[in-house]
């Protein structure tokens, strides 16, 4: 048979929204009948929460001694835990009989009752102990339906106190786990987190990405705290949009010219669509010709190197076949030949074309073809040489170096910036309100 779990919120009187709704329980025969089915119950806590990141936010810069003892493996009283019993008045006939039955069940080795020994669905049996109070068990509310037509209903609510103990102590976490935010964790590991919380009230603040991290203690922090948020920018960008950025920061003349292209595309043809590099032609005359690059690797792939240089080559051998005359056919316009992973070309000649005009297109998309090449190559080459040959150095961390060297110079240069994180630095430096966070 289906057996009833009546949760208890442990942490009620915090301040805390539980998702728990008032419990109830029928009973359709008294205890001592012999064909009473016990009831069970559980102790729930923060993990119940409708929000476990508002829970959080209560206590950052709250003390609470008494939790943080009950997480130290101390006892913790739960006051008033209660629930609503739905029955018959033959019954439960009169309130003192309710109260009376009530007090039989609700006590300590009762054979009526059991407490699960979980905790906040932990799924670890024999995680807490508990004990009711003894002569705390009274209840209130106690209603007859007097319009029903055959056995009448009562209700009441039966309200008991109950001590739990932690019986292994939750362990705190070091503060330096908290120099880069963190998810707040939806698992029994939040305790971990609250505890850490509750030992440095005042310490942390809750992002806009609801990550918990802890406040600037120094400007070391505060350029940490940039590096983290840039990179994780940086990390979720396209190649495109990655050279874009990082041409527009070097002053090596050499290399700012030759990622010229990712600063230039649209004049030399191209659309960025989402993570695609698109041809424009290709739009303007699908059906005869289709150039197109997807980038769905991020910056920190360890495929990068291996994917440009499958680019590369698959563009050369595709610019190759089209210089000496040849076509690429396709099975439709929507499907253009896969060159290799990523890289789409199409590119054929018209019966009603006139040969002057198939020459001029042909030369357009060959030129095309030979800036996105002459790009990536720089891109790769570029890699190689400043990047990954550098010890523990990749392109998200070697760009945000770069951000964090032009942003203790000059933040004002970034004040304006469409990237949230340069942004927000930059406006926080030339306020001096980088350690008020």
């Amino acid at each position: 048979m289906f057996r009833k779990v009546i949760k208890l919120d442990a942490f009620k009187n915090y301040g805390i929204t539980s998702r728990i709704p008032q419990e109830c329980a029928f009973i359709e025969t008294l205890p001592q009948s012999g064909r009473f089915l016990p009831l069970f119950f559980q102790v729930e806590g923060f993990l119940q929460s409708e929000s476990l990141e508002e829970s959080l936010k209560k206590f950052l810069d709250r003390e609470c001694p008494e939790i943080n003892d009950f997480l130290d493996g101390k006892s913790f009283m739960i006051d008033d835990c209660s629930f609503v019993v739905n029955s018959y008045r033959d019954v439960f006939p009169s309130e003192i009989a309710a109260l009376q039955n009530s007090k039989l069940m609700i006590q300590n080795q009762s054979p009526y009752i059991e407490i699960l020994n979980f905790f906040d669905d932990c799924d670890s049996p024999d995680f807490i102990e508990t004990e009711i109070q003894n002569d705390s068990c009274r209840i209130t509310n106690y209603k007859i339906d007097c319009d029903a037509t055959s056995r009448q209903k009562v209700s009441f609510i039966v309200h008991f106190d109950l001590k739990i103990q932690l019986k292994k102590r939750i362990q705190s976490l070091p503060l330096e786990n908290f120099l880069a935010p963190i998810p707040i964790p939806n698992n029994i590991r939040f305790y971990n987190v609250l505890k850490v919380v509750l030992e440095n009230s005042g310490q942390f603040y809750i992002n806009e990405k609801k990550c918990i991290k802890l406040k600037n203690r120094n400007l070391e922090d505060s350029e940490n705290s940039f590096l983290w948020d840039i990179r994780d920018y940086l990390g979720k960008t396209s190649l495109v949009d990655y050279f874009s950025l990082l041409q527009n920061e070097i002053v090596n003349s050499y290399w700012k010219d030759k990622l010229n292209f990712f600063s230039e595309y649209r004049k030399d043809g191209f659309d960025l669509c989402g993570k695609r590099l698109l041809f424009r032609e290709s739009s303007n005359n699908p059906e005869l010709n289709a150039l197109y690059i997807d980038f769905p690797l991020r910056m920190k792939s360890p495929l990068l190197k291996e994917r440009l240089e499958k680019l590369l080559e698959g563009l050369g051998a595709g610019l190759e076949k089209i210089q000496s005359g040849e076509t690429f056919r396709s099975q439709s316009i929507t499907h253009p030949n896969k060159i290799c992973k990523d890289l789409y070309i199409r590119f054929l000649k018209s019966k009603e074309e006139p040969a002057s005009q198939f020459l001029d297109r042909r030369q357009k998309f060959i030129d095309g073809m030979k800036s996105i090449q002459d790009g990536l190559q720089s891109a790769l080459q570029y890699l190689e040489k400043e990047v990954w040959n550098k010890e523990n150095d990749n392109p998200v961390d070697h760009l945000g170096e770069i951000y964090l060297q032009t942003m203790r110079l000059d933040p004002i240069v970034f004040s304006e910036s469409e990237v949230p994180a340069l942004k927000n630095y930059a406006c926080q430096m030339i306020s001096g309100t980088l350690l008020e966070i």
